[in-house]
């Protein structure tokens, strides 16, 4: 007998939407990609009748990152996606960031 989901993951249209374009996007790291097609198997979940364990198993991750991801949005929601890697993933849609400053410095003497 499986146990009682604690963390519901039911995400919001737009939230689905903005999610359904990050898995598209190929600059994403492979965490960041990870947690979102959780996040996106999870909202799914009350169609597909999928648990944890199968979810975990089609994504080739462990159940404990299931869990981890579904209470870091049941949390934080989708704030707990690091920002670094959104800004990077969508620089060439905007050009260059304002403010950042290049990691190509040179060497202190």
């Amino acid at each position: 007998m499986g146990r009682h989901t604690q963390y519901i993951v039911s995400l919001s249209q737009e939230g689905k939407n903005k999610l359904q374009a990050m898995s598209k996007d190929n600059k994403l790291s492979a965490r960041v990609s990870k947690r979102v097609l959780i996040l996106l198997a999870l909202d799914d979940k009350k169609n597909s009748n999928l648990n944890h364990r199968q979810i975990a198993s089609a994504l080739n991750t462990t159940v404990t990152t299931i869990v981890a991801t579904a209470r870091d949005y049941f949390q934080n929601g989708l704030e707990h996606i690091p920002l670094d890697d959104i800004e990077t993933a969508f620089e060439g849609e905007t050009g260059a960031l304002e403010g950042c400053s290049s990691l190509n410095a040179p060497a202190s003497p």
